[in-house]
């Protein structure tokens, strides 16, 4: 009885700790959409600063062309001053290509900056927009790797199974190995299990041993596990993957 009360408790807490996680990614959801405004914002201020850029280096150059003018007119009639001129418009040309130098720089910024936000978008992006096959199938072969010993020689795919005219659909499915030993490992993802999911998967996982000769291992991942289903998994022979692995992975 302590140790069925100790179960519970560690299931009670595991429950919590996916409640807070669950909690998290909300946040991160809510984070995700601000940063994205953020930076669609930050852009639009970027471009609309560049703009400005542009139109004062053009009002400049046409400044800089009715004062050439000028001095040309000055020229004709000052020819005293004509060194001043000459230093006058050599100061003008140098700052033009600074501001153009200044430009081209600012043109830099932005395209690396854009290129930053393209790239952590999507991040964001695949860490939220996956659903719980895809994580599973990143998650799945880095824990039986970690903690089983076990190495996937086939990639993790959806499949199908007919035994007895019966077709049994399985989330990922994949050939393995742990030492000379071969694996059918048969993998069921769900945002959600319960005991019941847990004692329907160990009838399939059977089914498709006994049809299929294979030894199987048989791994289920989810967001969320009622109180009763892991101890269930375990007296089953069925590994559950914890949530928390996806970050790892």
């Amino acid at each position: 009885m302590r140790a069925s009360r100790e179960l519970e408790e560690a299931q009670a807490r595991t429950e919590k700790r996916l409640d807070e996680l669950a909690d998290d990614l909300r946040e991160r959801d809510v984070r995700h959409a601000e940063f994205e405004r953020d930076t669609h914002e930050t852009l639009t201020r970027l471009c609309e600063g560049q703009v400005a850029l542009q139109n004062s280096v053009r009002e400049l150059a046409q400044a800089q062309t009715r004062t050439e003018a000028r001095v040309d007119d000055l020229a004709q009639a000052q020819t005293r001053t004509e060194d001043s001129v000459q230093r006058l418009a050599e100061a003008m040309r140098l700052g033009f290509a600074r501001s153009e130098a200044r430009m081209d720089g600012l043109d830099q910024r932005i395209g690396g900056l854009e290129k930053t936000v393209r790239t952590e978008v999507g991040k964001l992006t695949r860490l939220f927009g996956q659903s719980i096959e895809e994580i599973a199938g990143e998650v799945v072969p880095f824990y039986l790797a970690r903690e089983e010993g076990i190495e996937l020689v086939s990639k993790l795919h959806r499949d199908f199974f007919k035994v007895d005219g019966q077709e049994f659909e399985i989330d990922l499915a994949g050939d393995g190995r742990r030492g000379e030993e071969k694996l059918l490992v048969l993998c069921e993802a769900k945002n959600s299990i319960d005991i019941r999911e847990v004692e329907d998967f160990r009838g399939t996982v059977a089914k498709i041993a006994a049809n299929t000769g294979e030894h199987v291992h048989a791994v289920m991942f989810s967001s969320r596990l009622t109180h009763r289903a892991l101890p269930k998994a375990r007296e089953l022979g069925i590994v559950i993957i914890p949530w928390e692995y996806r970050l790892e992975s």
